[in-house]
Order: C-alpha cells, then structure tokens, then sequence
C-alpha cells in the first residue's frame, strides 16, 4: 500500500515540476471505470508473489529490453503466473488514470495565473481541492523534507508510518 501512496505522492510531485514545462498535446479524457475491490494479500500470497517475482527478474533481466518495455515484460510475466494480480492491476490503473485526468486539469487552471514556486503550491492546492485525501500525503512528503529523508529504506517507513498515523 504504500508503494501506491509513495508512487502517487512522487507522481503528483513530479507533475508539478512538469506543470512549468510546455503543455503535452491534448489528449481525450479517461472514461472513469470502476474500481474494483480492494481486497488484503495473505502472507502466503505474498511470500508466493515474491518468488514470481524474482522467477519473472531473472527471465526478463537477460532480453536487456529498455525500461518501459522491461515494466511491461515484467507485468505480463506476473500476470502469467498470477491471474489474481490482474484485478490489482486493474485497480492501479485507474488510479493513476484518475490522478493523471486530475493534474491535467490542474495543469490548465494554474497554467496562467503562476510561476516557480506559487505555481507549485497552486497545483498542490488544486490536486488538494479535487481529492482532499492528498492533503495528508503532501503533509508527509514536506515532513520528510524537512527532516532529509532520502529515498530508500529510513524515508519509506516514515512515510508509511506517517500516512497510517
């Protein structure tokens, strides 16, 4: 789960450095599709998953493919031995589809009205305004600035801890 917010807190990030750069052609909006349920992984499951994983690394790993088509070799060899992920797969997704459709929006709103830094705290406030839930990850990544967390193992706990707390 955390991977997910970190993934989302990074992807929102990210779009607001890319907010000061040029417009992307336009694109039609995503069809909203339903998300479906969310269900927990069992340790075992997990445990199973892992070990796919690594079966899938070490028969992707010698194609030397470039990262995109690496990501979907990987995809399509996790879902080969896991049916199950195709649901989960399915939920991320949509997600991303959704917050992708949301920067977008608020790429176009504060694409005039700012520059540097009031641009991004415009984009933050407006990502905020049309889902409240990424105040709390907004909160959490600052608090990681503030106290130099970098990427790895130390900030990943912080941030989980912090968006569990």
């Amino acid at each position: 789960m955390f991977r997910r917010i970190a993934f989302a807190a990074s992807l929102l990030l990210s779009s607001a450095a890319l907010a000061q750069t040029a417009p992307p052609p336009a694109t039609p909006p995503a069809q909203a599709q339903p998300v479906p349920e969310r269900r927990e992984i069992t340790p075992e499951q997990r445990a199973r998953f892992r070990a796919d994983l690594e079966t899938c690394r070490a028969e992707v790993k010698p194609q030397s493919l470039p990262r995109g088509e690496r990501r979907k070799a990987m995809r399509a060899c996790m879902e080969a031995k896991n049916p199950e992920l195709k649901t989960m797969f399915a939920r991320r997704d949509t997600r991303l589809a959704e917050m992708r459709q949301i920067r977008d929006q608020c790429r176009e709103e504060v694409r005039s009205k700012a520059q540097g830094n009031e641009r991004r705290d415009a984009m933050k406030a407006c990502i905020v305004a049309k889902k409240p839930e990424m105040a709390k990850v907004f909160s959490c990544v600052d608090q990681a600035k503030a106290k130099n967390l970098q990427p790895g193992g130390e900030r990943r706990e912080f941030m989980r801890t912090c968006l569990r707390a």
